[in-house]
Parts: C-alpha cells; structure tokens; sequence
C-alpha cells in the first residue's frame, strides 16, 4: 500500500513536472527568443543600412564629381574660345545642356548637404 502509493506519487510528480518544465522553459524560449531576434534584427538593419548609405553616397559623389568635371572642362573650353558646335562635338552638351547640369550639380550638392569644399 504504503510503497505503491509512494511510487505513483513519485511517477505522477515526475509527469507535472515535466509538464510545468515544458510550459515554463517555452515561455522563456520565446520570451528569450524574441528579445535576441529584435536586438540581433536591430544590429543586422544598421549593418545593412550603413552599407546601404556607403555605397549611395559613394555613387551620389561619383556623380556629383563627373557633373562637376563636366561643367569645368566647358567653362574651360569657353574661356578659351571655343564655338559652341566644338563644345557640342567635343563634349555632347549644347548650351541648354550646360544650364541643366549646373541646375542638376545645385539640386545634388543642396541634396548632400551643400557640402561644396572643392
């Protein structure tokens, strides 16, 4: 009596435990999950985002940098002289494009800042 009632006892504590071990360690799991998953995800966004940002400023520079290029050598080519149809030749900008790159290098460098240190 007194030995089997002891036995199922101890059997049956076994199975609850078991039971408030499982419920309790998943609502851990997820809780712990969830905060590991939003830092981690928080990390890995502004990784990304860095990167991101590096190489659109890279490419916004590079191009800022090949209109600025442009409206120089034209200017250049102008003070020395140049017709417009050797500029056109030379270069594949007439005078309205010339005004559209400069509007385009205001509205890029106005974009950026207006960080114009050159």
């Amino acid at each position: 009596g007194r030995q089997e009632g002891r036995e199922e006892g101890r059997v049956a504590g076994i199975e609850e435990g078991r039971v408030e071990g499982r419920v309790e360690g998943r609502v851990e799991g997820r809780v712990e999950g969830r905060v590991e998953g939003r830092v981690e995800g928080r990390v890995e966004g502004r990784v990304e985002g860095r990167v991101e940002g590096r190489v659109e400023g890279r490419q916004d520079g590079l191009e800022e940098g090949r209109l600025e290029g442009q409206v120089r050598t034209i200017e250049s080519l102008l003070r020395a002289g140049a017709p417009w149809p050797l500029i056109k030749s030379a270069t594949g900008v007439d005078e309205a494009g010339l005004r559209a790159l400069k509007q385009r290098l205001t509205a890029s460098s106005a974009a950026n800042g207006g960080d114009d240190t050159a």
